[in-house]
């Protein structure tokens, strides 16, 4: 969990809404986001959403990407479903990650992806402005 000092005012998430076959996933997944202090009004998307206290939270389903923007510290975690609703067989288990605010935003990152035969799909997000996005590379 990250220190309060490390909480942020900007985050950029998206739902893990395609399926195994490529299919979109109609259920989204759930945002969670937590004030530091009073009164932070919160907009997804340029949107007015939700002014909240200290310590309260709000969550919202997100279809796709959305951009969440506070006036005060907010912590931002994303509840993936993984499995839709729908019955499709999609394979992976839920989920909560916490977001980091964009100011926390890095040139490189290390992930792991399972070789395990039992994981047949292994998914990342990556966020990024478009400018850089013919810059990112996996695996070289």
């Amino acid at each position: 969990m990250p220190p309060t000092d490390a909480w942020g005012k900007v985050f950029v998430l998206s739902a893990v809404d395609i399926d195994n076959a490529g299919d979109k996933c109609p259920d989204g997944d759930l945002m969670r986001v937590l004030a530091l202090n009073d009164s932070t009004k919160v907009s997804i998307n340029g949107v007015p959403w939700v002014t909240l206290n200290q310590n309260q939270f709000a969550d919202s389903l997100i279809h796709g990407a959305v951009v969440v923007e506070s006036s005060d510290a907010l912590l931002v975690g994303e509840y993936s479903h993984t499995s839709p609703s729908g019955g499709s067989a999609d394979i992976g288990d839920p989920f909560f990650a916490i977001i980091p605010s964009v100011d926390q935003t890095f040139n490189d990152y290390t992930f792991f992806a399972s070789t395990n035969p039992n994981f047949q799909l292994n998914k990342v997000i990556v966020a990024a402005d478009t400018t850089c996005a013919s810059n990112i590379q996996l695996d070289g």
